[in-house]
């Protein structure tokens, strides 16, 4: 939801969370404010979107026990990808790499997000100095670096909300599987249904990340290197032609997120949000909220 911030009068962005770790979405708030750390945020690989401020949601009466599981976050406007005005194939490559760059961080802390997809890449800046930004942690979890190879998943084989992963997608429930192998092959296979025609070393870069055999993939680290390789060999004229590989197709994520959280079996928590946030919507408190963000 877009905001207003009174005391700088820039326009922000407002998202309610849940704060029940039991629930798909539990941890985004947890992970946000791990990665806003000074420690962390001052990075320059850090591609997560700056924690303006966290608000309590406004209370109604015997609402106090549904209110306290959600917070709403306040976040800066960012702009979506414009793959269509991306220029040339450097401009996009750019965009490739700082992607790369931005999910191998994450994994080095730790952090999976598990929901990869061009609707959760923004920028903010202008370009050509675009910077990319990773939102929408609402699938995403956070292991101890020492134990982070195989994982147990309560919800499903593998959530991955806009990009099917094979074979994690087809894993029975309960399955042990490595996530953060999982999600080299989705952004992999984000980037191969953007472009239509891919440079050729980039191609088998891509080929490479989306083996079927999990431990055969590289990791991102490797994979960044991996990129970095593909775009020295290319020629430069390959770099300055006009951007024509990317292709333009209309959006279905909501629609795709949805039906993830309905076959995940997890949609009853969502329901009770839904109702509350009805409930909200009459209530002048609400309004009142939105308009105090500072």
């Amino acid at each position: 939801m877009p905001a207003t911030q009174i005391s700088s009068g820039r326009q922000v962005m407002l998202k309610i969370v849940c704060t029940r770790p039991e629930y798909l979405g539990g941890e985004e708030l947890d992970i946000l404010q791990f990665l806003n750390d000074p420690a962390l945020r001052s990075h320059p690989d850090n591609p997560a979107v700056e924690l303006l401020d966290v608000l309590d949601l406004p209370t109604l009466p015997r609402g106090e026990q549904l209110a306290s599981c959600f917070k709403i976050i306040v976040m800066p406007f960012l702009r979506e990808v414009g793959f269509s005005i991306c220029g040339d194939t450097r401009t996009v490559l750019d965009l490739m790499r700082q992607s790369f760059t931005a999910i191998a961080f994450l994994h080095s802390h730790g952090i999976c997000h598990r929901d990869i997809g061009r609707g959760n890449f923004m920028l903010s800046g202008d370009t050509p100095s675009c910077r990319l930004h990773v939102i929408d942690f609402g699938q995403s979890f956070r292991l101890p670096i020492s134990g982070r190879a195989l994982v147990q998943s309560i919800r499903g084989p593998w959530i991955g909300g806009q990009i099917q992963v094979h074979p994690e997608s087809e894993y029975e429930r309960g399955t042990l599987h490595d996530p953060f192998m999982a999600e080299v092959y989705a952004l992999a296979r984000m980037w191969e249904l953007l472009f239509v025609k891919c440079p050729y070393p980039v191609q088998m870069l891509i080929n490479r990340m989306k083996n079927r055999n999990p431990d055969a993939r590289p990791t991102l680290a490797a994979a960044l290197q991996g990129l970095d390789d593909a775009i020295d060999v290319l020629p430069p004229h390959v770099l300055r032609e006009p951007q024509q590989y990317v292709r333009m197709a209309a959006s279905n994520r909501g629609s795709q997120s949805w039906s993830t959280i309905w076959s995940a079996g997890v949609y009853y928590p969502y329901l009770v949000f839904f109702s509350f946030c009805c409930f909200l919507l009459f209530s002048p408190s609400w309004s009142s909220a939105v308009t105090r963000v500072s």
